[in-house]
């Protein structure tokens, strides 16, 4: 143990995670280690001291890490890397669907590998600025002219969530109803613009 933790360079966040990798995969430290190592050499072909804020240790840890998770677990954390790295309301993931399994069945996922933390209150997660910074990095279209499709999955939640809290905040009063509606309806179309992979010239029109 002590020999990973000097390989890790004693930071809390690989020893945390590889601790986690332990428990979970009922190993022995020495045989994570071993795993551990088999990982550097396809890290280090891609880690770049001068551009990472971050150790190699936690970019190996992160990759032993990620090589065990699920799809959905996956797609999740690649869209939760592009969030601000302060608490993220549960309420955001209601009703949201991500390959095939619901957002927070796949979040759950990402907590049991100690790559989400729940707040005390377990109404909002946290994701670890450097697992953020990571994951973007490692995503195949975050070096794309266009805007990642993660990008597009955040916003579209965001909308999500906002059409969620305009019905929840509806008045009785039959106008305020009505502008409730229209704000509704605007989101709903928002969110259809943010997937389409080639929006038309009508609907660029309608949000421009």
């Amino acid at each position: 143990m002590r020999q990973l933790a000097r390989e890790m360079g004693g930071l809390a966040l690989a020893l945390e995670q590889a601790g986690t990798y332990v428990a979970k995969n009922g190993l022995s430290f020495s045989e994570y280690r071993q795993r551990w190592e088999s990982r550097k050499a396809e890290v280090l072909a891609w880690y770049d001291k001068r551009l990472m804020n971050y150790s190699s240790s936690v970019a190996v840890t992160w990759q032993t890490t990620i090589e065990e998770l699920s799809q959905s677990e996956r797609k999740l954390l690649n869209i939760l890397a592009w969030f601000a790295p302060e608490p993220i309301p549960l309420s955001l993931l209601e009703g949201n669907i991500v390959h095939g399994a619901d957002a927070r069945d796949a979040l759950a996922g990402l907590a049991s590998w100690s790559l989400a933390r729940w707040m005390a209150d377990r109404e909002a997660v946290t994701i670890h600025r450097l697992v953020q910074e990571i994951t973007r990095q490692r995503l195949p279209d975050s070096r794309e002219r266009n805007a990642p499709k993660s990008v597009v999955a955040v916003w579209k939640f965001a909308v999500q969530w906002l059409i969620g809290k305009i019905t929840r905040l509806r008045l009785l009063n039959s106008e305020k109803d009505k502008a409730l509606d229209s704000a509704i309806a605007l989101s709903s179309r928002a969110a259809d613009f943010a997937t389409q992979e080639q929006p038309s010239r009508a609907a660029r029109r309608r949000f421009a």
